[in-house]
């Protein structure tokens, strides 16, 4: 079959399709049309004074208000608000307002309780060292005020810076055993008496008097005194005294004897230390490290 044959075959089936749809739109309307026409033979017989009106609305598709209101039915009056409906949901938050304006400063309130103290702080840096003080108490110690206390040095017999008026009655000891310390101690037999004064005594001071002491025998005894030398008189302050038998008398045994003066009465210039011996026959007193200080 040839091309030519082919596009008429087709023209044909078309202009064919088309008839027929043609055919169908003019019965479409058809029905349409008597459909209408039944609906305003209806019309007329309920409402002819509304008839025009329909066919107006159909056919130019245009409202008409006022021919509406003469030949339609009006509007009543509107009928009594109906109830209230229940709340709808909360709505978003709106943006915050701008801020007012600051308020007047209120009375300041009562004082609260005390905290708890604070933990120490750090020591400070040590101040300056202030000048140094001076001593003016007449009582500061001078060491020892009894010049050869150890009995290490004699002139004549006698200890030196020692005084006696019995001079018979005193002697160096030197045998062993009978020394306390260093190399030799004085000998006092039975009426033999031993003095020496003390320079410078303070008035108002206390002073220790003190000595160690060996009996060569038991029958030996000694009272040792201090006596304070006023610018009034002497006055006797204090004593010790060891009776007969109570010395030891063994060899190398030595006892330390002690007391403490009461304060130097007003006016006194010094001060003297005496030993008196009472013994039994060839007996003695052996003396040795007599001391006199400032307490």
């Amino acid at each position: 079959m040839s091309r030519d044959s082919n596009k008429n075959n087709e023209k044909a089936e078309i202009k064919k399709n088309t008839s027929a749809q043609s055919n169908e739109k003019k019965m479409l309307e058809q029905i349409l049309e008597d459909e209408f026409e039944d609906l305003l033979h209806a019309n007329r017989r309920r409402r002819p004074d509304c008839v025009e009106h329909e066919e107006m609305k159909v056919h130019k598709r245009k409202k008409d208000e006022q021919h509406d209101d003469c030949c339609c039915p009006q509007k009543g009056a509107t009928g009594a608000t109906g109830a209230t409906g229940a709340p709808g949901p909360r709505g978003a938050t709106g943006a915050t307002g701008a801020a007012g304006a600051r308020g007047a400063t209120g009375a300041t309130g009562a004082t609260g309780v005390a905290g708890a103290t604070g933990a120490t702080g750090a020591a400070g840096a040590t101040g300056a060292t202030g000048a140094t003080g001076t001593c003016t108490c007449p009582c500061s110690a001078t060491g020892e005020l009894v010049q050869n206390g150890g009995m290490e040095s004699f002139t004549n017999g006698v200890p030196t810076f020692w005084t006696t008026t019995t001079p018979a009655a005193v002697s160096q000891e030197t045998a062993q055993g009978a020394v306390h310390s260093g190399n030799s101690s004085v000998r006092l037999q039975d009426g033999a008496i031993l003095t020496q004064t003390i320079t410078p005594v303070n008035p108002g001071c206390f002073y220790e008097f003190s000595f160690f002491a060996n009996g060569a025998g038991a029958q030996v005894g000694v009272t040792a005194t201090v006596t304070f030398v006023t610018t009034t008189g002497p006055v006797t302050d204090g004593s010790i005294t060891i009776r007969q038998q109570d010395i030891p008398t063994a060899t190398r045994e030595f006892n330390y004897y002690r007391i403490l003066t009461t304060a130097a009465p007003a006016n006194t210039t010094s001060a003297i230390i005496t030993f008196t011996v009472t013994a039994q026959g060839e007996q003695a007193l052996i003396l040795d490290d007599v001391s006199f200080s400032v307490q």
